[in-house]
């Protein structure tokens, strides 16, 4: 009879650690799966264009319910259409998150923030869209990403909603305190078309067409990540329109500050004051 060889210990340590590394990622994903339950009282299928989530609120000032659809938003639903969307996402119409409309925000001369979350827990990083309709195509992007996480990773992750508003707040308020603001490089020419395909400039507003988006890259250490970090500071200009990167860090630090005041959705008022 032939002898069967002997594995390799070292052969048997891999497998192991293959299903220790399996086990983890599938608990991971069931922890967000019930945090998203949990919050938002709904499915969170990924939108059906370009990244992010499909998610149905009622305005917290309206009372009106809209619909979230990456960045694609959908406001004074008809019924029949409101009943499929409910359906498809498997929500309660009594239970919905709150969050105000941009309609009652721009009516009120306000901006909307939404914040996209990177890593189960917020670990990769942030990005961060406000619009608001006054001044004509007031528009800004930010993100702050951790240069570990995104090396380690064989491919960026897909956004998604704040659940660790913990980590979220301490970068807020790390970007509105942050002194080291060395620019890298500018956003190029090909990284404005890409970033407009999926994001007009100026939120397709009247007035702003022909626009860009115009930015600057950063490299900094931010301790809520972990380390280093390559932020992202954009706005949306007219073409003729230079960019001042000093300007354009100000007014984020402004907006960051802004942010701060408010609360992330699903977000408690006591565990808002915890965090200051």
């Amino acid at each position: 009879m032939k002898q069967q060889k002997k594995k390799r210990p070292s052969n048997q340590r891999q497998r192991i650690k293959k299903k220790q590394e399996v086990r983890r990622k599938k608990k991971g994903m069931k922890e967000a799966g019930a945090s998203a339950w949990e919050i938002f009282g709904q499915s969170l299928p990924h939108a059906s264009k370009g990244a992010g989530q499909q998610i149905l609120y009622r305005c917290s000032l309206c009372q009106r319910p809209w619909f979230l659809d990456g960045r694609e938003v959908y406001l004074r639903l008809e019924p029949e259409q409101l009943h499929w969307i409910a359906v498809a996402l498997e929500a309660d119409l009594e239970q919905l998150p709150t969050a105000t409309c941009r309609l009652c925000l721009f009516q009120r001369g306000l901006g909307s923030f939404e914040f996209d979350e990177y890593g189960l827990q917020g670990e990769v990083g942030y990005g961060i869209n406000w619009e608001a309709a006054s001044p004509v195509g007031a528009h800004l992007l930010a993100a702050v990403l951790s240069e570990g996480e995104l090396r380690r990773l064989p491919v960026p992750p897909s956004p998604h909603v704040v659940y660790n508003y913990q980590r979220a707040r301490a970068v807020l308020t790390w970007l509105k305190e942050e002194r080291s603001w060395l620019c890298e490089r500018l956003l190029s020419a090909f990284e404005q078309g890409v970033m407009a395909a999926d994001n007009p400039p100026g939120h397709g507003m009247s007035g702003t067409e022909g626009w860009q988006w115009k930015g600057a890259f950063f490299h900094q250490h931010c301790p809520p990540l972990g380390g280093m970090v390559r932020t992202q500071l954009v706005i949306a200009l007219p073409a003729d329109e230079p960019l001042e990167v000093h300007s354009l860090v100000a007014l984020w630090q402004d907006m960051a500050a802004l942010a701060l005041e408010g609360s992330f959705v699903g977000e408690h008022p006591g565990e808002k004051e915890q965090r200051r």
